[in-house]
């Protein structure tokens, strides 16, 4: 059991696992015929639920995102091998739904990849917020110790408020390009 090598699977994992979430939700675009309503009027909608969406994050309802509360199950750990666990954490993340879901940006790219009207479209956001959301693993490179990895969660978890306020409209930006890209000609 590498870390760089289960490290690779995890983000391997985390793409097909966005590719999936966001080739289901584009093919309920097609299904229900988004792309015959105007450009303008999906990009509207989109910025919408986007400002929604974090308004959420920003905490301005005084309520979480509807979400189970699932988490990926630690006791694969001992029992499969890395890659296996990489593979199956990264899938199950980036596919979003699967586990708690803690910021809107899951929600911002279906409704961004069903808006979009396109397949290929839909399968780069959803393969945009796989990669995203499998990036910070890479923070955890070199920790070699359980107290260096219990300093380092306490170091994310204290800057949660400032990521909700900076880090997140950074894809909702990405994903609203996307879209426009695709439903502007």
């Amino acid at each position: 059991m590498r870390w760089s090598h289960t490290v690779v699977w995890y983000v391997l994992g985390s793409l097909m696992g966005g590719v999936a979430i966001g080739a289901l939700s584009a093919s309920l675009g097609l299904v229900f015929r988004v792309s015959d309503v105007s450009g303008t009027v999906r990009l509207l909608a989109a910025a919408v639920f986007f400002t929604t969406g974090w308004a959420f994050d920003l905490g301005v309802f005084n309520r979480p995102l509807p979400s189970i509360q699932r988490q990926v199950n630690e006791n694969w750990l001992p029992r499969y091998r890395g890659w296996v666990y990489g593979f199956g954490f990264g899938v199950q993340l980036g596919f979003g739904l699967v586990t708690i879901t803690r910021t809107s940006t899951i929600y911002s790219a279906i409704f961004a990849s069903l808006l979009s009207g396109s397949l290929l479209v839909g399968v780069a956001i959803g393969g945009w917020f796989g990669l995203l959301r499998a990036a910070p693993i890479l923070l955890a490179h070199g920790l070699t110790t359980n107290e260096q990895l219990a300093r380092f969660h306490l170091r994310l978890q204290s800057l949660d408020g400032a990521a909700r306020r900076g880090v997140i409209p950074a894809p909702l930006i990405a994903i609203i390009a996307l879209v426009g890209a695709a439903i502007i000609p």
